[in-house]
């Protein structure tokens, strides 16, 4: 993003509105309350449980989930909190995250950095990462968002 671009966006009315919507989330106990409903973890963690009885990575789900683009409706958070500040971030800066690390992984869930991941199971969309790049997308006004898709369901 060029500083021009930078400059522009710090004004933009829509992200001064997101900003607004952000800082009127209620506060719990590490930052704001998400805008999305929030689901069971367990049941959440059930859906794709090892054989050791403990929730096993799914690395190699993600890493080969199409990206696509979904609607944001009826999306469920495991997460009770999200960072405000970085919410921030990504309504300030969308594209936030360095080209070089597009397609790295993350060692917490082994999935590329470069899109959400959502994951379906039991026909609800569990946001599983990119909570707050979510979040700042919704404060936005977004009904839509790009994703990596990983379908338990199929």
């Amino acid at each position: 993003m060029s500083l021009a671009d930078w400059a522009k966006r710090q004004t933009d009315p829509s992200i001064k509105t997101a900003l607004a919507k952000l800082w009127a989330l209620p506060e719990v106990e590490h930052g704001v309350e998400p805008p999305f409903a929030v689901g069971n973890k367990g049941t959440y963690h059930q859906g794709h449980m090892g054989p050791d009885g403990k929730p096993r990575h799914l690395s190699k789900e993600i890493r080969s989930a199409p990206v696509i683009q979904i609607t944001m409706a009826g999306l469920r958070t495991i997460q009770h909190s999200v960072n405000p500040q970085r919410v921030e971030q990504y309504l300030r800066d969308p594209d936030m995250r360095p080209a070089q690390n597009r397609g790295k992984t993350l060692d917490e869930h082994g999935g590329p950095v470069d899109y959400p991941i959502v994951v379906q199971q039991g026909g609800v969309r569990y946001i599983h990462d990119g909570h707050h790049r979510l979040t700042a997308d919704k404060l936005k006004g977004d009904t839509r968002a790009w994703v990596r898709f990983v379908n338990l369901d199929a």
